[in-house]
């Protein structure tokens, strides 16, 4: 699916308070319709609060650091006409020569910076890391960069292969070369490439009141970053390829995120499957780590990320509110003022790498609800959630791997998280992935529909689910041996024992292609949830509509008459 929601840009008469951009332009100037400055950091340099940037089209080579924001009820506003593009990369003279005592197909060039953000012929490229991959950094001999230079990834053990992960580039700061080897063992003076350092396309650095629209940002390993400001709007612009598209920072507050396309568009196999598994590998064992269309990270909260379109990427959208990963849960508590009060809704994440949807640390009064994953190696994951409440409600579920995982890992807390009226199409319903110690004791799964082969899976030594849930439908899809073995173990538990388990190989919902989950006229998830204000004393977020009122509403996200719902929704005019 694409997002077509563009919004145009109307003429606008000239103002004194309007500076205009043009490539043709001269940043001696002075700004006006028929005096345009050249470049887009001159004008954001001398606009006034409550001003506006408008942008005319054309390739703009900044990086972008937006200090001047406007007042409440009068932003500042930064706008792109339709064909003006930021490029994060940097111009290099490449002169590829053989690395013949690398490896075949190996190819190295001169180049003066460390580069995060490498593209092929528009396609983003597998970086290795080094500080991970060479014997000084304690790398075994099969993950050193020379040892995958030759043979491939090592996936899981069965040797290495180039199959999923097409191709690799090495920066060596010792030597200040880029090596490369493409699938195939290509000659990379055939291809077209850029390279981008480690830096954002646009920081908006306590630029507060901004409103940021409209722009294409490509070849960067970040394309917007927002650091101490508040209501700053991003909206409407097409950031890729990027390592990351949005990142919500340190001292940011109440922005919005909305109707923006975001996506890696990745040399590499991103799509869940065998293949796929040797680019994961490859990030995981020796690359940059994880990499995110939306990070929220250790913000004060309050943010809104709405009506976009995140494809092809590694992770959807993820809030981060830790310091460090090895933390235990008492310290994890004195983080808990990060990301509170997130509203994650109607987005479109599908072809993810990795997870589609992450909430992280303590997501007090976090709602995730109404967004669409297609084709994700895990669409949601509950990860090690310290606090609550957490809210996650009428999100829907398709082809992916997994849909819900509850994680562990570390040393959990005891925290509230709701999961309601969802509806999911995976082969497990329920994943437990080193879920360890006290397990989820907090945890509230009810009213949603499954259509699976299995209750519940562990792995990494899950203990036993030990949440509450009830109301659910669990549709049995196929015939596999896991769904009677699950069935009869929550059989033995307290969760599931108002539960309907249906077997007739009936779909509980309209069609899976063309896809539309809205229930049909005989879907058993009709009136088999329980009322959630009776079963919890309160009204929880996104029920107040009166088809959940009911004493048995409908399961699942889409209640019984209602069409399967646009997303991401039209904008209005």
């Amino acid at each position: 699916m694409k997002n077509t929601n563009q919004a145009s840009v109307s003429p606008v008469a000239t103002s004194p308070d309007i500076l205009f951009v043009s490539p043709n332009g001269d940043d001696a100037a002075l700004g006006g319709t028929d005096s345009p400055l050249a470049s887009i950091q001159a004008a954001l340099d001398l606009v006034q609060p409550g001003g506006e940037v408008r942008v005319r089209p054309g390739r703009y080579y900044e990086r972008l650091m937006i200090q001047n924001g406007g007042k409440q009820d009068q932003p500042t506003r930064v706008i792109a006409e339709p064909g003006a593009v930021i490029d994060g990369s940097l111009p290099v003279k490449l002169v590829w020569e053989p690395a013949e005592d690398i490896g075949p197909g190996v190819w190295v060039t001169p180049m003066p910076f460390d580069p995060r953000c490498v593209t092929v012929d528009g396609q983003f490229l597998t970086l290795l890391n080094q500080s991970r991959v060479t014997e000084a950094s304690g790398a075994k001999p099969e993950w050193q960069w020379t040892t995958i230079f030759k043979a491939g990834i090592n996936s899981r053990g069965k040797g290495g292969t180039w199959k999923g992960v097409k191709g690799l580039g090495f920066y060596f700061s010792d030597e200040q070369r880029f090596y490369l080897r493409l699938q195939d063992q290509a000659d990379p003076s055939k291809s077209v490439f850029t390279f981008a350092p480690n830096q954002a396309a646009v920081t908006i650095d306590g630029a507060s009141h901004l409103e940021f629209s409209g722009f294409k940002i490509l070849n960067t390993p970040l394309g917007v970053k927002i650091l101490n400001a508040n209501n700053v709007v991003v909206d409407n612009c097409k950031i890729g390829p990027s390592r990351e598209g949005v990142g919500l920072g340190k001292g940011s507050q109440d922005c919005v995120v909305k109707y923006c396309e975001i996506f890696q568009n990745p040399y590499s196999n991103y799509i869940p499957d065998a293949d796929s598994w040797e680019t994961w590998t490859a990030h995981k064992r020796g690359g940059w780590w994880d990499m995110r269309g939306i990070k929220i990270e250790q913000t004060q909260g309050g943010h809104e990320i709405h009506d976009n379109h995140i494809h092809h990427q590694w992770d959807g959208i993820s809030s981060m509110g830790w310091d460090h990963w090895k933390s235990t849960a008492e310290e994890r508590m004195g983080w808990a003022a990060y990301n509170q009060n997130l509203n994650i809704h109607h987005n479109l994440i599908e072809d993810m790498n990795d997870d589609a949807l992450e909430p992280n640390s303590a997501e007090i009064n976090g709602q995730w609800h109404d967004n669409l994953m297609i084709r994700t190696r895990c669409a949601l994951r509950v990860k090690v959630i310290d606090v609550g409440p957490l809210y996650i409600y009428r999100n829907l579920f398709y082809d992916n791997r997994e849909d819900i995982r509850l994680y562990g890992e570390l040393e959990l807390n005891p925290a509230e998280v709701f999961i309601y009226h969802n509806t999911s199409t995976a082969r497990t319903a329920i994943m437990s992935n080193k879920v360890r110690g006290i397990g989820t004791p907090n945890y509230y799964i009810y009213n949603n529909l499954f259509y699976a082969r299995q209750w519940w899976g562990n792995s990494g030594g899950s203990v036993e689910p030990n949440w509450h849930g009830d109301y659910n439908v669990f549709v049995r899809q196929g015939d596999h041996s896991a769904w009677d073995k699950t069935k009869e173990l929550a059989a033995g538990l307290p969760q599931d024992t108002h539960s309907r388990w249906i077997e007739d190989d009936q779909l509980p919902f309209n069609s899976l292609d063309p896809l539309n989950l809205s229930l049909t006229e005989q879907s058993p998830a009709r009136a088999a949830g329980t009322n959630l204000e009776t079963l919890f004393g309160r009204v929880l977020p996104g029920l107040e509509a009166s088809a959940y009122e009911r004493e048995q509403p409908d399961a699942g996200a889409i209640p019984y008459g209602q069409a399967m719902p646009q997303i991401p929704r039209p904008r209005n005019p």
